[in-house]
Formats: structure tokens, C-alpha cells, sequence
């Protein structure tokens, strides 16, 4: 019979005090790989991502070195230098002989944004004419609805107008930065709505217009702002939009005599205000005026007074023609104006009445009407509108690409300048992070600082 080796009780413990520590060595070393192997790999990225901005814009740079400042024909706009710094902005702006130019920005989310623009330097320029525009844009109540007959809603109208408006501005804040002027147009905005509200025993409703307004300015960006911060609400104060934009226009504290002025008048429905009100008691008016007869007297299917006339129609009329005559009887404005809807009273998405025939009636003396029946449509015709002013071809409209990915911090983009203007040098200090660098564990930081300088001057003729 085998007889088995008893253990002491000491000798048990030694044995699994000793696999304790062999399992806790292998478990460190298996953690150790682990974050080696992390680091390393965030490592490569950090240094690939450092060497692909260096890459291109050194690869930008190269195009444009060795070769003379490329003028142009019209005096207005200055010749453009191979590389520069923009004082303004300062910015790095390369402008190679193919009629390309990029412009490198660090951004504040850890990115560099690369802007690529399509001019032809080579041939004759001739410069747009000065914009003064104003944007007339409708904020009522009905642009909260769904700009397509979908459940659930995926963009709402006014969102839709957004979008459409902040492309008109950018198109016409590229087209000023191209001049070599970024001040050379200029765009406020009216945005109408109305506040509503009953007074009154019995209470009557009353709706006051309230208009968002943004004087003439090249401050696009500020403009934008102010066009995403819009709400919907209220009724159809047309007629006084358009006399707010006719008193922008007519009290502009910089009035520029060679400039060439524009409304871009917007809208969903119909011109429901001032409305419906008594004969002989002006102002205490009945709201929702939206159809009117031939004759002018409010239908009978509105709840109103059988004595109340309809008066929306007048305050169009004579806001715009004193906006399309001439000086000085007028201010000299061509009217664009967009429809929002099907055309049809009675087949609209989210409004009851949508009012073509007068929107038609607006534009003048060279502006026309847009339709827009989608949220695409009026994204198009923003576009179109803008290109038509600016004389801007699509293939001339800036394109943005991010020369770094989320997955890192750019924390330093340093350039700088300098040497003979014909045969420049340009030297790049680039540092690209891992993110969450501040909150991150050391396993998991990764940094790179480069440093380069890129010329293209011949050193065995030195």
C-alpha cells in the first residue's frame, strides 16, 4: 500500500505564498505587455498623424515656392504671394501657380482645419460688384412644423432655413475674402414673427410683430450666430418685414454709393397681418386673415366682422415698391423671394395656406421667385441666389478637410516665414497629443513635437 506525504500546515502556506507571487509576477507582466503595447500603438498614431500634417503642407509649400508672386488684372485685388501669414487672421495661406489656395487653421477642438480654394490668378479677374443684402426670413409660428410629411420629424423648417441661410453667408463671406477684402459686401437680416396675447373683457387677441434685425455688417460669423439662435413663433408680418429691411437700408450709417443692394425675402405662408379690423376703429384688427376674395373683403369662412376689410395685401405693396423704385424716389433694391411650400392652399405640410401668387408678385427688377418643396430645394436655391450675386462657381467655394483625426489633440501648430520672398523658408514646430492627455494615465499619453523647415532653394549654387 502507497502511503501518501502528509504536509506540515507551514509548508502549505510557503506553497501557496510562492503560487501567489508567481501568479502576481505573471499577472503585472501580463498588465505590463498590455499597456506597452497600448502606449506603443497610440505612440504610432500620434507620430503618424504629426507626420501627415507635416507632409501636407509641406507638400503644399513646395508648390508654391521658387516661383514669382502671381498678380492680378484688377488693381483692387493684390498679387499673391507663394506663402504668407495672414495678418488678420494669422493664418497660414499657400497659393500655388495651379490657381490653388489653401489656407491652414488651428482650431480650438485640437485640429487643423485645411481650407481649399479653387481661383484662376492667371487670367483675367473681374471683381464682383458690392453686395449690401438682407436676408427677410420667416420665424413664425408654422416653421416649427416638419419640413417633410414624415413621423417622426426629422428636421423641422426652421431648421432647414437655417442651414440654407448659413450657406447663403458663407458663400458670400468667401466670395468678399476673395476680393482681398473682407469687408468688400455686407448683410443684415429681418427675421419676422409676432408675439400674441389677449386683452380685453371679453379678452381679444391681439399679435404684435416682432422682428429680429441685424444691421448691414461684414461680420458673417456673428450673423450666423444670430440666424441659429432664431425661433419659431407668431404670425405673417410681411408687409412690415419689408418695411423693416426698407429701414435698415434707408438709416445705414456707412451708405455705400457703389454697391448693389438685395432683398432675399423667405417664406412659408401667407401675410396674415396686420389682418382683419373694423371700419373706423383702427388697430383693434381681427388676426388670421389669410384668404381674400377678389374684392378685397376678408371670406367668410374667417371668423371676422361682417364690416372687416382685409388690409395685409397694402402694407406688401407699398413696402416694396418703395424698396424697387429708384432714388430718390426709392432705395434701389432687386428682390429675390423663396416659397416654402406645394403651391397649393389647400396641400401643404404643416400650414393651412400657402400664398405663391403674392410671393411672385415681390421680386424686381431683376430678382426673380424661387419654389422650394423641400428642405434640399431651399438649401439649392439659397445657393443659387448667392452664386448669382457673387458670380462664384461652384468648383470656386471652399472645401474643409481636418488634417488630424478625434483621436488626437493638436496642441501647437507654429509657423514662420521668412527668407527672400522669391525663394522662401518656411519652418513648421508641430506638437500632436493623445487625447484626454490632461485625464489620461501615463500608459496611455503619447506626444510628438516636430520640427521642420521647408525650402526649395538650390544649395550646391551657394
Amino acid at each position: 500500500m502507497v502511503r501518501l506525504k502528509s504536509f506540515t500546515l507551514i509548508e502549505v502556506l510557503v506553497s501557496v505564498g510562492i503560487f501567489a507571487m508567481v501568479m502576481s509576477m505573471a499577472l503585472a507582466l501580463i498588465i505590463n505587455i498590455i499597456h506597452y503595447t497600448t502606449k506603443t500603438a497610440i505612440q504610432r498614431q500620434v507620430n503618424q498623424e504629426a507626420r501627415n500634417i507635416s507632409d501636407t503642407v509641406s507638400q503644399k509649400a513646395k508648390l508654391a515656392m521658387g516661383r514669382p508672386d502671381i498678380p492680378n488684372s484688377v488693381p483692387e485685388v493684390p498679387a499673391q504671394p507663394g506663402i504668407q501669414v495672414d495678418p488678420a487672421t494669422n493664418d497660414l495661406v499657400i497659393t500655388d501657380a495651379s490657381s490653388q489656395q489653401t489656407t491652414f487653421q488651428l482650431l480650438t477642438a485640437g485640429t487643423i482645419l485645411e481650407t481649399v480654394t479653387r481661383f484662376d490668378f492667371n487670367s483675367t479677374v473681374t471683381l464682383p460688384p458690392k453686395l449690401d443684402i438682407i436676408l427677410i426670413l420667416d420665424r413664425t409660428g408654422s416653421m416649427n412644423d416638419c419640413a417633410t410629411p414624415s413621423t417622426p420629424c426629422p428636421l423641422t423648417k426652421l431648421q432647414a432655413l437655417k442651414t440654407a441661410a448659413d450657406n447663403f453667408v458663407d458663400i458670400i463671406k468667401n466670395s468678399a475674402i476673395a476680393t482681398g477684402d473682407p469687408s468688400y459686401h455686407r448683410i443684415g437680416m429681418v427675421a419676422y414673427g409676432s408675439k400674441q396675447y389677449y386683452l380685453g373683457t371679453p379678452p381679444v387677441l391681439h399679435d404684435d410683430p416682432e422682428m429680429k434685425k441685424y444691421n448691414l455688417d461684414s461680420d458673417f460669423d456673428g450673423l450666423k450666430t444670430d440666424i441659429n439662435n432664431l425661433t419659431a413663433e407668431g404670425s405673417t408680418w410681411m408687409g412690415e418685414a419689408l418695411n423693416q429691411a426698407n429701414g435698415i437700408v434707408s438709416n445705414d450709417s456707412n451708405p455705400r454709393s457703389d454697391s448693389s443692394r438685395y432683398y432675399v425675402l423667405m417664406s412659408d405662408g401667407c401675410a396674415n397681418m396686420p389682418g382683419c379690423y373694423y371700419k373706423g376703429s383702427f388697430g383693434s384688427y381681427y388676426p388670421y386673415c389669410e384668404k381674400v376674395s377678389d374684392s378685397g373683403n376678408c371670406n367668410s369662412n374667417i371668423i371676422s366682422p361682417p364690416s372687416a376689410v382685409c388690409k395685409w395685401k397694402q402694407p406688401i405693396t407699398d413696402a416694396v415698391n418703395f424698396a424697387k423704385d429708384r432714388p430718390p424716389s426709392g432705395l434701389g433694391v432687386d428682390i429675390f423671394s423663396l416659397g416654402f411650400g406645394s403651391g397649393n392652399t389647400n396641400d401643404r405640410v404643416g400650414e393651412a395656406c400657402f400664398d405663391e401668387a403674392t410671393l411672385k408678385t415681390v421680386p424686381g427688377p431683376t430678382g426673380t421667385y424661387f419654389a422650394a418643396s423641400s428642405a434640399e430645394d431651399l438649401n439649392d436655391d439659397f445657393t443659387i441666389i448667392a452664386q448669382m450675386l457673387t458670380g462664384i462657381e461652384t468648383n470656386k467655394i471652399p472645401t474643409t478637410y481636418n488634417l488630424s483625426s478625434t483621436a488626437v489633440n493638436v496642441t501647437a501648430f507654429g509657423y514662420n516665414v521668412y527668407g527672400d520672398p522669391a525663394q522662401p523658408f518656411l519652418e513648421l514646430d508641430i506638437t500632436v497629443r493623445s487625447k484626454d492627455w490632461d485625464s489620461s494615465p501615463e500608459w496611455k499619453k503619447a506626444e510628438v513635437h516636430l520640427k521642420t523647415v521647408i525650402s526649395s532653394r538650390d544649395y550646391s549654387k551657394d
